[in-house]
């Protein structure tokens, strides 16, 4: 027995020395608080550290031509791309070369990369490198890799950058390492010369690579599969509807609200971008305020607080947890974030820039429900001029006026904003009944070819519960 507590003892205070240990050797590394320059910083980092840049432009030597040394560490800003600026001021070689480990590179804005040549702003050589929530703006090349096991870009925005030949804004070759696939998820690429994505395929040591995956994104030109590159629900040449690009704020116009830096507040804008809720399904999305419409935007926003504002209202605004159900769990993230001020965050419920008690008696309100989003369908996406749209849905409360409605694609969300092209309540009459919870409605009215969505409603109301594409041609 003795000898039985005695490893018990030892066991225990092994474990307790490891998690100690563990939580030692994590740091944080501020710049410039606690470093002078990003260079420094990582120079005194071990795996597993972070290093921390505040608010602020930060330029010259040991702020550019950063050499990670093989260390897996994160390279982060502290509040996001917005105010966190590495301008390389068109000098060259650039801002960061990674040969090894596996970083992490998150929420900066990277501009005036080399003017001349070809030093991208970012240059893999064989590693697993996430890069994500970064803005590159006016770079000549932003991103050229050989890619790892596992390299990402994931929720970038890449404006006006240029390269001599090919891949403004990313450029992957295969010619050195046999790496894995290359994802490039939840982007917007927009106005990049001569073309966006370029892809230099050439044998690998050991004769194949499984390619590059482009997915969920926005790009200006319309491209097509080629050799090892891949694009998988990508859009293509529709404005991205960013606020400012002049003042270098690329946060998606919302008809239901987005965050604007300067006045520290939501505004409504008279558009919404297609970047809202474009992303990976898969992608999280829980980090967004709500109307969140359970879907990660693209951009450099997506799946942050700043995200702007779905005009889809699926989910439960006080389930912060994104478990379907307002509990303790919630509760004790609200509580967490109780009057932070002028800044965005998914507790501020009512969107007035502070957790208040507004906030609270919203969540009081909300407590202990179970989520259960209705759900819209249509039979295909798309239809001949005066075809039959036929639309199908569950989940549905069963209130006397649900309804659904057809409009052009993007329409105003505002009521009575004259927009609706046909209409029904789900007995599929424009009288009602109540008690239906699924069924379908059948529309004929679209007789010119264009894009179009079907909205689904509750009780005469105009909040859009879930909505679907389509296109008639």
């Amino acid at each position: 027995m003795g000898k039985n507590l005695s490893k018990l003892f030892c066991v225990f205070a092994f474990s307790l020395f490891f998690l100690i240990s563990s939580s030692a050797i994590a740091v944080e590394r501020h710049v410039p608080s606690q470093y002078p320059t990003i260079q420094a910083a990582i120079d005194a980092s071990a795996n597993g550290d972070e290093v921390v840049l505040a608010d602020g432009t930060y330029i010259g030597t040991g702020n550019r031509n950063i050499h990670f040394w093989g260390k897996t560490i994160t390279l982060r800003s502290e509040n996001g791309p917005t105010h966190c600026i590495i301008d390389c001021q068109a000098e060259t070689p650039c801002v960061v070369l990674i040969e090894s480990g596996a970083p992490v590179i998150e929420g900066f804005t990277i501009v005036r990369c080399s003017t001349i040549g070809s030093s991208p702003a970012i240059n893999l050589w064989g590693v697993s490198c996430i890069i994500r929530n970064c803005i590159f703006i006016e770079n000549a090349a932003c991103i050229y890799c050989t890619p790892g096991p596992d390299t990402k870009v994931v929720n970038c925005t890449f404006y006006r950058n240029t390269a001599d030949v090919k891949g403004g804004a990313v450029g992957i070759s295969t010619n050195i390492h046999n790496g894995g696939v290359f994802t490039v998820s939840n982007n917007i690429f927009w106005d990049n010369e001569p073309n966006d994505i370029d892809y230099d395929f050439h044998m690998c040591k050991s004769g194949f690579h499984p390619g590059t995956y482009v997915v969920y994104s926005m790009l200006q030109s319309n491209w097509k599969n080629q050799i090892r590159l891949f694009f998988e629900n990508c859009i293509y040449g529709q404005d991205p509807c960013f606020v400012n690009t002049g003042d270098n704020d690329f946060h998606l116009k919302s008809q239901k609200g987005r965050w604007d830096p300067n006045s520290k507040t939501w505004v409504k804008d008279t558009v919404t971008s297609p970047g809202i809720d474009l992303g990976d399904p898969a992608s999280g999305y829980c980090e967004e305020s709500w109307p969140h419409g359970k879907r990660i935007n693209a951009g450099s926003y997506g799946g942050t607080p700043e995200a702007s504002l779905s005009v889809v209202h699926k989910g439960n605004v006080a389930d912060i947890t994104c478990d379907e159900q307002v509990a303790a769990p919630d509760f004790s993230a609200f509580s967490g974030e109780w009057q932070v001020l002028d800044q965005p965050r998914r507790e501020d419920f009512n969107h007035n820039g502070t957790v208040d008690m507004g906030d609270i008696l919203i969540f009081a309100s909300n407590w202990l429900k179970v989520n259960i989003d209705a759900v819209l369908l249509l039979d295909k996406t798309t239809y001949l001029p005066g075809e039959p749209i036929v639309a199908s849905f569950s989940n549905m409360p069963g209130n006397q006026f649900d309804w659904l409605g057809l409009c052009a694609k993007g329409a105003s969300i505002e009521p009575y904003a004259g927009v609706i092209i046909d209409w029904y309540y789900t007995d599929g009459t424009q009288i009602s009944t109540p008690g239906i919870t699924e069924g379908f409605v059948t529309f004929t009215s679209v007789l010119e070819p264009g894009d179009y969505e079907v909205r689904l409603f509750f009780d005469n109301g105009y909040d859009i519960q879930d909505r679907k594409f389509l296109k008639v041609q």
